[in-house]
Protein backbone atom coordinates (compact mmCIF):
# COMPACT_ATOMS: atom_id res chain seq x y z
CA UNK A 1 0.00 0.00 0.00
CA UNK A 2 1.40 3.48 -0.52
CA UNK A 3 1.29 6.41 1.39
CA UNK A 4 -1.45 7.97 -1.19
CA UNK A 5 -3.50 4.84 -1.15
CA UNK A 6 -3.44 5.36 2.83
CA UNK A 7 -4.18 8.82 2.71
CA UNK A 8 -7.28 8.09 0.53
CA UNK A 9 -8.65 5.34 2.79
CA UNK A 10 -8.29 7.57 5.96
CA UNK A 11 -9.98 10.33 4.76
CA UNK A 12 -12.90 8.45 4.20
CA UNK A 13 -12.55 6.99 7.14
CA UNK A 14 -12.94 10.70 8.78
CA UNK A 15 -15.50 11.72 5.98
CA UNK A 16 -17.83 8.24 7.20
CA UNK A 17 -16.94 7.91 10.93
CA UNK A 18 -15.56 4.66 10.55
CA UNK A 19 -12.61 2.81 12.41
CA UNK A 20 -9.36 2.43 10.97
CA UNK A 21 -7.25 -0.51 11.78
CA UNK A 22 -3.82 -0.96 11.16
CA UNK A 23 -0.05 -1.90 11.82
CA UNK A 24 2.17 0.95 13.06
CA UNK A 25 5.89 0.32 14.13
CA UNK A 26 5.03 -3.43 14.72
CA UNK A 27 1.97 -2.95 16.92
CA UNK A 28 -1.40 -3.23 15.90
CA UNK A 29 -3.67 -0.47 16.06
CA UNK A 30 -7.56 -0.30 16.61
CA UNK A 31 -8.41 3.44 16.02
CA UNK A 32 -11.17 5.99 15.03
CA UNK A 33 -9.21 9.27 12.62
CA UNK A 34 -9.69 12.04 13.15
CA UNK A 35 -7.75 14.78 11.25
CA UNK A 36 -5.66 14.30 8.15
CA UNK A 37 -3.20 16.52 6.45
CA UNK A 38 0.08 17.57 6.68
CA UNK A 39 2.83 17.64 9.86
CA UNK A 40 5.36 20.41 10.54
CA UNK A 41 7.62 18.68 8.29
CA UNK A 42 5.30 18.46 5.30
CA UNK A 43 4.79 14.69 6.03
CA UNK A 44 1.34 13.40 5.55
CA UNK A 45 0.26 12.56 9.07
CA UNK A 46 -2.88 11.55 10.48
CA UNK A 47 -4.28 12.49 13.83
CA UNK A 48 -6.45 9.18 15.61
CA UNK A 49 -7.87 8.22 19.15
CA UNK A 50 -6.91 4.92 19.66
CA UNK A 51 -9.13 2.40 21.31
CA UNK A 52 -7.70 -1.06 21.29
CA UNK A 53 -4.65 -2.72 20.33
CA UNK A 54 -1.11 -2.29 21.60
CA UNK A 55 0.77 0.74 21.80
CA UNK A 56 4.87 1.39 21.55
CA UNK A 57 4.69 3.55 24.57
CA UNK A 58 3.77 -0.28 26.80
CA UNK A 59 1.44 -2.47 26.52
CA UNK A 60 -1.76 -2.75 26.15
CA UNK A 61 -3.99 0.41 25.28
CA UNK A 62 -6.28 -0.58 27.70
CA UNK A 63 -4.19 0.20 30.57
CA UNK A 64 -4.14 4.01 29.02
CA UNK A 65 -6.52 6.80 30.09
CA UNK A 66 -8.79 8.34 27.85
CA UNK A 67 -7.51 11.23 27.34
CA UNK A 68 -4.11 10.06 26.37
CA UNK A 69 -4.99 8.11 23.81
CA UNK A 70 -4.63 10.28 20.58
CA UNK A 71 -1.76 9.37 18.62
CA UNK A 72 -0.39 11.74 15.60
CA UNK A 73 0.85 8.91 12.98
CA UNK A 74 3.01 9.14 9.94
CA UNK A 75 1.11 7.48 7.10
CA UNK A 76 4.32 6.29 5.87
CA UNK A 77 4.89 4.29 8.77
CA UNK A 78 1.24 2.71 8.30
CA UNK A 79 0.85 -0.64 6.85
CA UNK A 80 -1.71 -3.75 6.50
CA UNK A 81 -4.60 -0.81 6.80
CA UNK A 82 -8.27 -1.70 6.34
CA UNK A 83 -11.13 0.53 6.88
CA UNK A 84 -13.58 -1.23 9.46
CA UNK A 85 -17.55 -0.59 10.59
CA UNK A 86 -18.04 -0.46 14.45
CA UNK A 87 -18.89 2.38 16.76
CA UNK A 88 -17.13 5.51 16.83
CA UNK A 89 -14.98 6.33 19.79
CA UNK A 90 -13.33 9.67 20.84
CA UNK A 91 -12.52 11.67 24.19
CA UNK A 92 -13.91 14.62 26.08
CA UNK A 93 -10.46 15.99 25.46
CA UNK A 94 -11.12 16.31 21.54
CA UNK A 95 -11.79 19.83 21.35
CA UNK A 96 -7.98 20.40 22.30
CA UNK A 97 -5.50 22.14 19.55
CA UNK A 98 -3.34 19.68 17.67
CA UNK A 99 0.03 20.27 17.30
CA UNK A 100 0.98 17.64 14.88
CA UNK A 101 -0.80 19.24 12.45
CA UNK A 102 0.24 21.92 10.64
CA UNK A 103 -2.12 21.95 7.66
CA UNK A 104 -5.70 20.11 7.90
CA UNK A 105 -7.41 18.85 5.15
CA UNK A 106 -10.07 16.97 6.70
CA UNK A 107 -11.24 16.58 10.19
CA UNK A 108 -14.46 15.59 12.67
CA UNK A 109 -15.74 18.21 14.37
CA UNK A 110 -16.31 18.00 18.03
CA UNK A 111 -19.63 17.51 18.90
CA UNK A 112 -21.02 21.07 20.39
CA UNK A 113 -23.74 21.95 22.41
CA UNK A 114 -26.39 22.31 19.78
CA UNK A 115 -25.44 18.81 18.51
CA UNK A 116 -27.00 17.12 21.90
Amino acid sequence: MTTSDAYTLLREAIATKRQAHFVYKGHRRETCPHAIGTGPNMNEQVLVYQFGGSSSSGGSIDRVADEQRWRCLALEEISQLTIEDGPWHTAANHTRKSTCLKWIDLEVKPASDDDL
